[in-house]
């Protein structure tokens, strides 16, 4: 059992982990486990185009796993404007991975949907890198309308597509 920033009069305190009932994996659980040894090798292609529907409704599932939201930029002119101020967006689909809150907990939470992400990527057979954090955010002024507004907090930029051959 985890507690995330247990104690606020200690704010260096990550979590307390305490001893839980014995749970088996699932097979789901299973499966991402068998992709960190491949999915941490996977570029997303030059020429990816567009990501599957069934594809990102995979992913938004992985990122709501783990306490998070996940959003397209679909707006090419978006897309478009922001990739002059992060390197990295490139081709394949733009996501943007966030939370309800700006707290500390809500960092964590979405780094952990970041790395579910990338995992649950490489099982449908594509590709996820995480191309700018929040401090990225600051150049480019504001993220779309569509994947921001009030009590919605951008944590990370996500790419996905298909992956570039080794």
């Amino acid at each position: 059992v985890t507690v995330l920033f247990p104690d606020r009069s200690r704010p260096r305190v990550l979590a307390v982990l305490r001893s839980g009932a014995v749970v088996e994996p699932t097979p789901a659980d299973r499966a991402l486990f068998g992709a960190v040894w491949t999915a941490g090798r996977r570029t997303v292609a030059g020429d990816s185009g567009p990501v599957p529907w069934a594809v990102v409704n995979g992913l938004r599932g992985a990122a709501e796993t783990e306490r998070a939201w996940l959003r397209s930029v679909g707006d090419p002119g978006e897309r478009a404007r922001i990739a002059e101020q992060i390197p990295g967006v490139g081709s394949g689909g733009l996501f943007v991975v966030g939370s309800n809150h700006d707290a500390p907990a809500a960092h964590v939470h979405a780094g952990q949907a970041a790395q579910r992400i990338v995992l649950t990527s490489a099982l449908l057979g594509y590709a996820a890198e995480v191309v700018g954090w929040p401090a990225d955010f600051r150049g480019v002024g504001s993220l779309p309308s569509s994947v921001g507004g009030p009590g919605l907090f951008p944590q990370l930029l996500v790419v996905v597509g298909r992956p570039a051959s080794a």
